[in-house]
């Protein structure tokens, strides 16, 4: 009988600090992306529930002077990459921005990444870290979500076996710090390999110039300095 009430005991104190653990992130989710995130993401410990959460997630971070802010969020279970498109977008909005899978179609972005990793927090990305971005196998080519064109990137990893991309695997993880800060391709299922415990989520969408707009560019500045001489 003793034993039976100390695993009851036992068993009650595990519930009381995982309801403990929900209510802080909870408050950490509200103050930071307000009531429809909270709701979305299933942090108030409904039954309803199921598979990963998001049970962590960083203040958003602006991107340069753009109106696009992104943010470092964690699972409590490891999610595929379907799992964390779904719970990217169930965040609920920033600035009237909608989330998705983080996007890095420049150069640019990618580098800014990089050097704004430090800055994440609660949950800071840590120097193993593998997270999920908006990169997927459509048909055997790697494409951004929301039609963001083909991912051509010199930042694949290509020291594993086959080298990256995969075209047998689906989604595309961000590995970072002693992993070289590169991305690699992952199975579609759990069960093959394919869960990762954290994702990047983005907020509005970064400015990306158009081959045209870019030509027109080059002949405007082309002109101004031949006008100059």
């Amino acid at each position: 009988m003793k034993q039976q009430i100390k695993a009851s005991s036992r068993a009650r104190a595990e519930v009381k600090a995982q309801e403990l653990g929900v209510v802080k992130t909870s408050c950490r989710i509200l103050r930071h992306f307000g009531v429809a995130a909270l709701v979305a993401v299933g942090l108030s410990g409904s039954a309803w529930a199921t598979g990963p959460i998001i049970n962590n997630i960083s203040p958003p971070i602006q991107y340069g002077s753009e109106n696009t802010y992104f943010c470092y969020a964690s699972f409590d279970t490891a999610a595929t990459w379907d799992q964390a498109k779904t719970l990217a977008a169930a965040v609920g909005p920033y600035n009237g921005l909608s989330p998705h899978l983080a996007l890095f179609p420049t150069e640019e972005t990618y580098t800014w990444m990089v050097a704004n990793i430090a800055n994440f927090t609660s949950p800071a990305i840590n120097d193993w870290d593998e997270a999920w971005i908006g990169g997927f196998n459509n048909g055997g080519t790697y494409e951004w979500i929301n039609g963001g064109g083909t991912i051509t990137t010199t930042h694949w990893d290509t020291t594993w076996n086959p080298p990256q991309p995969n075209t047998a695997n689906y989604g595309v993880g961000w590995m970072f710090g002693s992993y070289g800060d590169v991305w690699t391709t992952f199975p579609a299922t759990a069960g093959a390999g394919g869960a990762l415990g954290n994702v990047i989520v983005q907020y509005g969408v970064v400015a990306v110039p158009e081959p045209a707009a870019l030509s027109l560019l080059a002949l405007g500045s082309l002109l101004f300095f031949r006008r100059k001489k």
